[in-house]
C-alpha cells in the first residue's frame, strides 16, 4: 500500500513500515506512530490510523454537538467507538460547525461565510467527506451550486483545504493558515479503499507541525488519491480505545505542554464503530 517517498529532507523517508510503531486496534484497523528527528528539516511526531473499508463491518460515523462543546474522547466514548479524530472547524464560543455538516439527511450546520477570517476561511469549506446510505465513503470538492445541492448524499462533513483530488496535489493559496507550521489533522482515501486518518503534532520543540503543502506530501506518500485537511492546531486529537492517558495518543496543545492532556473541546469528530 505504501510507496517510496521522495522529497523529504536528509533522506529520512516514511515508506519503511518496519520503522513505525504498529498496533492492531481491531481487525482491519491499524494504528501506526513514528517520531521523525528530521522530516522537512524539523522534528515531527505523526500518528496514523489505517482503516480497511473493504471490511463493511467498520462504520465511520460523525459524532457532533450543537452548542455544548465536548472533547474528542468524550464523544467517542459516548458513541462506544474504537478510534476517533477531531472533525471540522467550529465556533469556539457559540458551538457548532462553521462549515457544512449534514448527518443522516439532516442539515446540522451551514457554511458560515458571514464570519470573520479568524473563524472562517472559504477554502476551509472547499472539500468534504461524504458517506452514502450504504456507508461507502468518499472525498470530493464542493460543487459550484454548493453543498446543499448534493441532495442524494445523507452525510457530508466539509473542511479544507483539499490536499489531493483525483490523484493530483492541489495548488494551495499562500496565506498564514497554509504557509505556517501547525498541528494538523486530515483524512485520505487510497485507491484500494483504505481510509487514512493522520495527525501531526505541532507548536512545540519536540514536534514542529507542518505547512499544508508538507501535510499533503504525507498523504501523497501513502498513495492517497483524495485527501483533505480537517481542523488542526489545538483541536488536533487522535483517540484509541483502551490506550493510556484517556486514550489520547497524540500530543494536543491546549495546555501548551508536549503531553497527552491538552485536549480541546470541539463540535464534532470522525469516529470508528
Amino acid at each position: 500500500m505504501f510507496s517510496v517517498c521522495t522529497g523529504f529532507s536528509q533522506g529520512q523517508s516514511i515508506n519503511k513500515i518496519a520503522d513505525w510503531n504498529s498496533k492492531q486496534v481491531q481487525e482491519n484497523i491499524t494504528w501506526r506512530s513514528r517520531y521523525f528527528t528530521d522530516l522537512f528539516g524539523s522534528k515531527q511526531f505523526i500518528n496514523l490510523l489505517d482503516i480497511d473499508l473493504n471490511d463493511t463491518s467498520i462504520k465511520p460515523f460523525i459524532a457532533w454537538q450543537d452548542t455544548v462543546l465536548l472533547t474528542t474522547h468524550e464523544m467517542a466514548e459516548r458513541e462506544k467507538a474504537v478510534a476517533a479524530v477531531n472533525g471540522n472547524f467550529f465556533h469556539t464560543k457559540n458551538g457548532g460547525s462553521v462549515c457544512f455538516l449534514k448527518i443522516n439527511g439532516k442539515i446540522i450546520d451551514t457554511s458560515r461565510t458571514d464570519l470573520s477570517e479568524h473563524l472562517f476561511l472559504d477554502e476551509l469549506d472547499d472539500a468534504a467527506i461524504i458517506i452514502d446510505r450504504e456507508g461507502k465513503m468518499g472525498i470530493i470538492s464542493c460543487p459550484p451550486a454548493g453543498w446543499k445541492s448534493i441532495t442524494q448524499m445523507p452525510t457530508i462533513i466539509s473542511a479544507g483545504p483539499p490536499l489531493i483530488l483525483e490523484g493530483k496535489t492541489v495548488k494551495f493559496i499562500s496565506n498564514t493558515f497554509n504557509d505556517k507550521r501547525f498541528s494538523r489533522t486530515g483524512a485520505g482515501l487510497t485507491k484500494n479503499n483504505h481510509l487514512l486518518l493522520i495527525t501531526v503534532d505541532g507548536n512545540s520543540e519536540q514536534s514542529a507541525g507542518m505547512t499544508i503543502a508538507e501535510f499533503a506530501q504525507i498523504f501523497k506518500a501513502f498513495n492517497c488519491i483524495n485527501a483533505l485537511n480537517l481542523d488542526g492546531g489545538g483541536s488536533t486529537t487522535m483517540w484509541i480505545k483502551g490506550e493510556p492517558d484517556t486514550g489520547i495518543v497524540n500530543h494536543p496543545t491546549d495546555n501548551k505542554k508536549f503531553d497527552h492532556y491538552g485536549e480541546r473541546k470541539i463540535a464534532n469528530a470522525i469516529i470508528l464503530k
